[in-house]
Parts: structure tokens; C-alpha cells; sequence
């Protein structure tokens, strides 16, 4: 052994490097899977952003292009998704040779998907064929949340989450967090009015400071909720809202 020489002090040294440098490469590894699970996970606020976040976004620093300043100024923000389809389930086309959409009165659901893939992807399909893959064909009947993210998720590529709001704050953050992104939100709520017996799907296209606009596929025109009565429209807590993970195919 040379005199001065310690291989166990080297070889300490040599351990510890190869461990600083292990525990680096673990870190770039833990925080890149970090990212990429944090791109796909839904917001886990419970509140409407902040003023400061609303006016970063309206300011430009984050770059989005779907807010703007609403007409009026005095911080007042909207957001659009346009160009948008307005469609009514009772007047939309067949492909059944009959010419007759046997499910029209209940159509709302795949009338809705209907507009939100035209939307998002230019691919037009009547709200009847929508209603054939997922009830078959000739049935009649209303769609449920799941079986309506299920087709957006195997036949149109659009993964789409599924939301119970549990609070007003949260139904607010997911539609700000969802429009503002370019992504539509399809809600359910009451068909005529708060209460009723009926339910009624609609995507939701535009949001802005005061409340929600929709598309209803009743009537084929807009309409807007304050967000207080967006929420007593919708049945309060555990208001359904399916989260469409896609923008427009020009907006890439």
C-alpha cells in the first residue's frame, strides 16, 4: 500500500459522486413525470381565480388566446369559442333512410356532442348517429354522462372528464379553467325551468366575468346564465360537467 494511499477513502468518494449523481438524474426524472401527470389532471382549486390571475391572462403575460377584454372596459373580461354551430336536435339531419330521427326529442346529449365535434374538429355527424352507437340503432332514450364521454373518448379522440361539482366555486373554476383554455363544457341542467322534471344537456361556449353562455340544442340559439343562477339551474351541489380535453384543430 502506497504510504498516504486510502482505497476505502476513495472508494467513499467514488460512492458518494456516483450517488449525487444518481440522486440528480432521479430528481430530472421525478419532475418531468410530475409535468406530464400535472398536464393531464383536472384543476384542484375550489374557487374562480383571483382578480390578479384574470388580469395576468387579460394583460397578455400567459399568452392565451381566448380571453379577451369584454366591450366596457373596467376589467371586465369574455371568453368565445368561436366559430360555433348552433344546431337544433329537432331539425338536424339523418342518414336513416326514412329521413325520421325516431330520438329527437331526446337528442340533446348527442346534439350536444354534435356541436362540440364540429367545433373542435370540423367533422360534421347528425346527432342520430351519435344516438345509434351509443343506444343502437332505432332506440330511443336519453344518454347518460358516461356513455357521452365514452363515444367523445373512443370514436372522436377527445378525452373528456367527468365532474360532480360539489360548490359554486368549483363549478366556476372548471368552466373558467375549461372555455378560457379553448376546451367546451357540457352541462346538465333543467329543461324549462329550476326544478323540472326534465333534464337537459347543453355545451357551454362562452364564459366571462358575470356567467355562462350555451348553445341549446332545443331551440339552435345561445343563452346565458349568471353563475348564481347557472348554479340553481344545474340542481346545486353535484352539478353535472363533462370537460372536453381538446381545442380547435387550428388552434394546435
Amino acid at each position: 500500500m502506497t504510504p498516504g494511499h486510502d482505497p476505502m477513502s476513495e472508494l467513499r468518494q467514488e460512492l458518494h459522486r456516483r450517488r449525487g449523481e444518481f440522486d440528480a438524474m432521479h430528481g430530472a426524472i421525478t419532475r418531468e413525470a410530475t409535468n406530464e401527470s400535472a398536464k393531464g389532471r383536472p384543476p384542484q382549486r375550489s374557487g374562480p381565480p383571483r382578480p390578479s390571475c384574470r388580469n395576468r391572462l387579460r394583460s397578455g403575460l400567459c399568452h392565451d388566446p381566448f380571453l379577451e377584454p369584454a366591450s366596457g372596459g373596467g376589467g371586465s373580461w369574455k371568453c368565445v369559442l368561436d366559430p360555433w354551430p348552433y344546431w337544433s336536435q329537432l331539425s338536424d339531419w339523418t342518414e336513416d333512410a326514412d329521413q325520421t330521427d325516431e330520438n329527437a326529442t331526446q337528442n340533446c346529449g348527442p346534439s350536444s356532442i354534435a356541436m362540440c365535434l364540429k367545433h373542435l374538429t370540423g367533422v360534421e355527424q347528425p346527432a342520430d348517429f351519435i344516438k345509434d352507437v351509443i343506444l343502437g340503432e332505432g332506440a330511443v332514450g336519453n344518454t347518460t354522462a358516461w356513455q357521452l364521454a365514452n363515444y367523445l373518448k373512443t370514436y372522436c379522440n377527445i378525452p373528456t372528464d367527468v365532474f360532480s361539482c360539489g360548490s359554486r366555486d368549483n363549478f366556476e373554476w372548471r368552466i373558467w379553467d375549461g372555455i378560457c383554455h379553448g376546451r367546451p363544457q357540457i352541462w346538465l341542467r333543467y329543461f324549462g325551468y329550476v326544478g323540472d322534471s326534465y333534464w337537459h344537456w347543453c355545451p357551454i361556449n362562452y364564459a366571462d366575468q358575470a356567467g355562462i353562455g350555451e348553445a341549446d340544442p332545443w331551440t339552435g340559439s345561445s343563452r346565458k346564465f349568471s353563475y348564481a343562477d347557472a348554479w340553481q339551474w344545474g340542481g346545486g351541489s353535484g352539478l353535472t360537467l363533462l370537460n372536453l380535453r381538446r381545442v380547435r384543430w387550428d388552434e394546435d
